[in-house]
């Protein structure tokens, strides 16, 4: 989930998910995300140094660095440190001599284990630790009680640590790309998650626990290998954004339809043969995913969302589309590519032929939809 905006800039708003928090307490001297985006970011390590009471800021993204500067020492004040995109392979205990740090990024540093004195960054609020070569955290990571951000993708974890659940502050979790093959039922401890990814990895089940995040409104599920999902999918009423493309869903997950605030619905490359689900239950869905399936008609029922913007049918097995069209008046882009849509249409009138010119499936779709940008 990383985006190429500017260091700081990325750590306010990386991808929309982070919230600007409130100001810190008065007994520290820490400042608020707001603040430190008004701090000067020192690139030089030797201008921080002889800067080291005002410096709170700083980036040595992409230095080259292949170790822990030792220079850092220096430096007790910093709230902020980038070492990301340097080859440092391992994180010594020195890190523990900035107490006060809150943001912390090592993505793609080549780190193979964390020290356990990572633990001991109290203030910490914010850890990137993406792309790098970790198989497992030291536990002494869940003292971390003031985590609200966790980055791992792109590592080699195997295992989900119930200790990891006991950040009661945590927002973000990110585990995209890893071993993973099960999570504990104690996940439902992070009541504050707002996102959750665990696409790419090797999930075939999910505790039924898992629907008890009332908060989460990001679920990531995509490139994994599940049949079904928890039943009380209801529970989830903040969640807005669901993706479960590329799992082994032959048919749509029970409960799905109880999402009734779920705006981007993603089901592209399943074994999708048909659509059986209460449609009109999903009222704020505006983005369908379903390209990539065995599907070969469509419900009726499809036509009746009221804020249904974009439609992806592609690569399906599909001959007609359903009558009236024209009842899609919200439709903006619709995909319908690499199907098998019909040269005849299924019962074409007198009338419709006649207004058209063309008899054919595709001659009605761009008869009945012509404010829809149509994919064919």
């Amino acid at each position: 989930m990383r985006t190429a905006a500017p260091f700081l800039y990325c750590l306010l708003l990386f991808s929309g998910f982070i919230f600007c928090p409130a100001t810190s307490s008065a007994q520290t001297s820490l400042l608020s995300l707001e603040e430190l985006a008004n701090e000067e970011v020192y690139t030089k390590l030797q201008a921080a140094i002889r800067d080291s009471t005002k410096a709170l800021v700083l980036s040595l993204k992409g230095d080259s660095l292949t170790q822990y500067p030792q220079e850092l020492r220096h430096l007790r004040r910093l709230q902020v440190l980038d070492l990301s995109l340097n080859p440092l392979e391992e994180l010594p205990a020195a890190i523990a001599r900035h107490p006060d740090l809150q943001v912390l990024d090592l993505w793609g540093c080549g780190l193979k284990r964390l020290p356990k004195e990572i633990g001991r960054l109290q203030h910490l609020r914010y850890l990137y630790l993406d792309y790098n070569q970790l198989e497992t955290l030291p536990r002494e990571i869940n003292q971390l009680q003031k985590l609200e951000v966790l980055d791992l993708e792109g590592n080699q974890l195997t295992r989900f640590d119930t200790a990891w659940c006991r950040w009661e502050r945590l927002e973000v979790l990110d585990l995209e790309g890893n071993q993973l093959t099960q999570l504990p039922p104690q996940i439902a401890q992070l009541k504050r998650l707002k996102t959750l990814d665990l696409s790419g990895n090797q999930l075939d089940s999910l505790p039924q626990r898992l629907a008890e995040l009332e908060r989460l409104e990001y679920l990531y599920l995509d490139r994994n290998r599940l049949q079904s999902l928890p039943a009380d999918l209801g529970n989830m009423r903040d969640l807005k954004f669901v993706y479960l493309a590329n799992n082994r869903f032959r048919e749509l997950p029970k409960g799905l339809e109880t999402l009734q605030n779920v705006e981007i619905l993603d089901l592209s490359g399943n074994q999708l043969s048909s659509l059986q689900l209460n449609w009109q239950q999903l009222k704020r869905l505006h983005t369908l995913k379903l390209q990539q399936n065995k599907l070969t008609e469509l419900p009726t029922e499809l036509l009746q969302l009221p804020d249904l913007e974009t439609l992806d049918l592609s690569g399906n097995q599909l001959s007609y589309l359903p009558d009236d069209l024209s009842a899609w008046k919200t439709l903006k882009e619709l995909n319908i590519r690499g199907n098998p849509l019909s040269d005849k249409r299924k019962e074409p009138t007198q009338e419709s032929a006649s207004a058209s010119g063309d008899e054919s499936e595709l001659g009605r779709i761009r008869q009945q939809l012509p404010q829809t940008q149509v994919k064919f």
